[in-house]
C-alpha cells in the first residue's frame, strides 16, 4: 500500500500479529476444497507429495472459495478476506511485518485477497519488499510459484493479487511466466460483467492480477482503478477510519475495504484495537450502508488476530 508523507524507513513497514484464524487449514491433506488430480497441465491439481505444504482442509465437495453457495456468485459480490502487505511476515523474519504467517499459510488458513509489493532488491532482481528490500524480500518469481502451487493443488479455490508495483509489466510479465501462475490467469474487459466463482473454476481462471500501476499489460495485468475503488487506507486510531473514497471511481464493481491502522507503522497492538467484533463488523456494515457498496476485498493486518473470517462470511451469508 503506498503510503505517501513517510520516511523510507516509515514506508518499508506498516505492521505484525498473531493468533488462531477461524476455518485454519491442514497442511497434510492430498486435496482442496473438492479437487485433487495431477499436478500440470494448466494446473488442474498438484501431486501428494507436493500437496502436503499447500492443500487446504477438503471442504464441502464442488465448493468455490470453501462454500457451493459462493458458486454462483459473480466475483464481484463475494466478499473475500484479504491480506495488507501479505509478504511482509514475522515468520520468515521480515521487519517490523503486516502478518504473522507466510502467504501460503494464509491461502491454507483462507485468505483469498493478497497486497504484494514488488521492487527491484539491491542486487535489480524483481522481488516481494515493503519499501526497502533490507526488511525481509522474496524474489517475485519464487513468491509467485507459490501462489501457483497453491492454486494446483487446490482446484476450487480462486485467489486475488493487488500489486502496488515498482517493478516494470515486462518483469512481471516475466516473473507469472516463470512461475507457471500465467496458467491462471483471468482477463476481465473493463465494464464488462464479472463471471461468477464457479465460472472461473470451471475455465481454470481462477487468478485475477490487479496492479496500481496505470501502464499494466499483458492484458491481464489489469490496472486496479479501472476495475475497483476504495476507502481511505492511513487512519492512525479506530475513530480517524473513514469509509469515504480514497482511490478509483465509486461506479467501478470492486470496493476495496481498507480496515487497519498505521502509526506510523503496523503493529499487533494496533490489530487488537480494530480486527475484533462487534467493532469489526459494526464498522463494515456501516460502511456499506453509507457508501451503498458491497465491500469486496476486506483488508486487513495481522489477520490471524480477530474474526476477519467470520466479518466475510457474514457479509456473504454463510
Amino acid at each position: 500500500m503506498r503510503t505517501p508523507g513517510l520516511s523510507a524507513l516509515a514506508i518499508s513497514v506498516l505492521c505484525g500479529c498473531g493468533g488462531s484464524p477461524e476455518g485454519s487449514g491442514s497442511t497434510t491433506s492430498s486435496g482442496g476444497s473438492g479437487g485433487g488430480g495431477a499436478a500440470g497441465g494448466g494446473g488442474a491439481g498438484g501431486t501428494t507429495d507436493t500437496c502436503a505444504a499447500y492443500a487446504i482442509a477438503k471442504a464441502e465437495e464442488g465448493a468455490c472459495n470453501g462454500s457451493k453457495a459462493l458458486c454462483d456468485r459473480a466475483f464481484d459480490a463475494v466478499a473475500t478476506p484479504t491480506t495488507h502487505n501479505a509478504m511482509s511476515n514475522a515468520e520468515d523474519g521480515w521487519l517490523a511485518p503486516n502478518q504473522s504467517v507466510p502467504v501460503v499459510h494464509q491461502l491454507r488458513d483462507g485468505i483469498r485477497g493478497l497486497m504484494l509489493d514488488t521492487h527491484p532488491n539491491a542486487d535489480g532482481v524483481p522481488s516481494l519488499c515493503h519499501g526497502n528490500c533490507s526488511f525481509g524480500e522474496k524474489p517475485l518469481t519464487d513468491g509467485l510459484r507459490e501462489i501457483a502451487t497453491f492454486l494446483q493443488c487446490n482446484p476450487r479455490e480462486v485467489v486475488t493479487i493487488i500489486f502496488e508495483a515498482y517493478v516494470t509489466p515486462e518483469e512481471t510479465a516475466a516473473a507469472f511466466e516463470e512461475s507457471g501462475l500465467v496458467d491462471f490467469v483471468h482477463v476481465q474487459a473493463v465494464g464488462a460483467p464479472w463471471p461468477t466463482l464457479g465460472e472461473l473454476i470451471d475455465k481454470n481462471e481462477r487468478l485475477i492480477a490487479l496492479t496500481d500501476d496505470p501502464a499494466g499489460h499483458p492484458d491481464y495485468y489489469e490496472h486496479v482503478w479501472d476495475h475497483a475503488w476504495d476507502n481511505p487506507y492511513a487512519a492512525e486510531t479506530p475513530e480517524g477510519m473513514k469509509c469515504e473514497v480514497g482511490r478509483g471511481d465509486p461506479a467501478n464493481p470492486i470496493f476495496i475495504f481498507n480496515h487497519f491502522l498505521t502509526a506510523p507503522l503496523a503493529d499487533k497492538t494496533l490489530a487488537e484495537q480494530v480486527n475484533h467484533n462487534p467493532f469489526f463488523l459494526d464498522r463494515v456494515q456501516a460502511c456499506a450502508a453509507q457508501t451503498a457498496d458491497f465491500p469486496n476485498f476486506v483488508t486487513v493486518d495481522f489477520y490471524d488476530i480477530g474474526d476477519v473470517f467470520s466479518v466475510t462470511k457474514t457479509l456473504n451469508g454463510l
